[in-house]
């Protein structure tokens, strides 16, 4: 079973949310869990201080449950430990942050500062980079609140509390194609120790056009929503209004971010670019021991050395040894030697001479080969190989018709 937030119960009133547990097979983890709430629960107010003291908090401005995570010794100590106890300490986290979003709404005497930000996307799309761009806040921001509004049981009562406090709410939502946030995630997880589930990012991106549809649908145009669309991270837009959020449907649904998710993991595994660490929190599974987890890595490295090793060696037996005496060696080569037959065959078909076709075949066994090298056994886009060699064939006449 995988582990992930169970999110917080509604908050009495004028008082802290009562703090959901997950259960954990891991003693030291429970523990910290246990540690973590009873924390939260009778020394709130030393996690305030401490959160107001943080740099990136903006004197407690800027509200975020992962943010609060750092007020946890057991969390803060090093990249390791995030991990680790990422999970255990996030529903107390998550917690603390909704009360001092409450409590922020409540500070009298700041008329010019009359909105408040809440941002959302999934994660690793660049929410906090979007938002925070400068030393201080925005003067007209009375606070700027990150979390997720995908769940509208649990955003409708936030937009609610923004506006019976006089307060302009303003939704940013982040967008980024899936692959990319996993992979933003990877080099956090890298430098800091804190990654984020592929469940949990599918379910945040593929529930967050309804959830908002929801805000739209009970407050109008009482709450304003601009869209950062980062599909293209080399064209980036800023996009306002409700007619947006089509924008954020365009990845599909939950399961179908859920599946682009997992092909992406695989492909950044099996390339060694993610490794066993990486992996794991990913698919939502506790991570090993420190000393487990060290061995896993030399593991995974030494595996992926053996990977490569193979693919060249079967590159190799491709080039030089007949089709035969290869496939015996490695039959997973048969399909490769297949592409390559079709690929000759249709340069036959095309009108080029023996001695182009020989030029065509050396350059397609070549590029075959190299793909072989680096893992995959390619045997389909013939047409689209054929027809770039022919083009790069010297002595081939370009066809009138496609100079039009």
């Amino acid at each position: 079973m995988s582990e992930g937030p169970q999110g917080a119960s509604p908050a009495p009133a004028g008082g802290l949310e009562t703090i959901q547990r997950t259960h954990f097979a891991d003693e030291g983890r429970a523990r910290a869990q246990d540690d973590a709430i009873r924390s939260a629960t009778t020394r709130t107010e030393e996690h305030f201080e401490a959160y107001r003291k943080l740099e990136a908090s903006f004197g407690g401005r800027y509200v975020a449950a992962d943010l609060f995570k750092e007020t946890f010794a057991v969390y803060a100590q090093d990249r390791e430990s995030r991990n680790r106890y990422n999970v255990p300490v996030h529903n107390a986290s998550a917690v603390l942050a909704a009360e001092l979003f409450r409590r922020n709404l409540a500070i009298p005497g700041e008329p010019q500062r009359n909105k408040v930000v809440l941002v959302t996307g999934i994660p690793g799309a660049g929410k906090t980079t979007t938002v925070l761009t400068g030393e201080d806040l925005a003067a007209d921001h009375k606070m700027i609140y990150e979390g997720q509004l995908a769940r509208p049981e649990t955003t409708l009562p936030k937009i609610e509390q923004v506006l019976v406090a006089g307060l302009q709410p303003v939704v940013i939502a982040v967008h980024a194609v899936p692959e990319d946030a996993l992979r933003n995630t990877l080099r956090r997880f890298r430098e800091y120790g804190r990654g984020a589930g592929i469940d949990v990012m599918a379910s945040i991106q593929g529930n967050l056009p309804e959830g908002l549809r929801s805000v739209h649908q009970r407050f109008g145009e009482r709450v304003t929503l601009q869209v950062f669309d980062y599909r293209d991270r080399r064209d980036p837009r800023a996009l306002a209004g409700w007619d947006n959020l089509r924008v954020l449907r365009s990845e599909g649904h939950r399961e179908q971010i859920a599946h682009r998710l997992r092909a992406e993991l695989e492909r950044l595994v099996r390339s060694g670019a993610a490794d066993p660490a990486f992996e794991r929190q990913a698919l939502g599974k506790p991570p090993l021991a420190r000393g487990v987890d060290q061995e896993g890595a030399g593991q995974h490295e030494a595996d992926r050395e053996r990977r490569e090793l193979q693919a060249r060696d079967r590159a190799q037996a491709f080039l030089s040894l007949t089709p035969e005496e290869a496939v015996q060696r490695y039959p997973e080569l048969a399909g490769a030697y297949a592409a390559a037959a079709a690929i000759d065959k249709r340069a036959e078909s095309s009108g080029l001479t023996a001695e182009q076709r020989e030029v065509v075949a050396r350059r397609i066994l070549q590029k075959i080969a190299a793909r072989i090298a680096g893992g995959e056994i390619p045997t389909g886009r013939i047409q689209e190989t054929v027809q770039a060699e022919k083009a790069r064939v010297p002595g081939q006449v370009k066809d009138r018709g496609s100079q039009r």
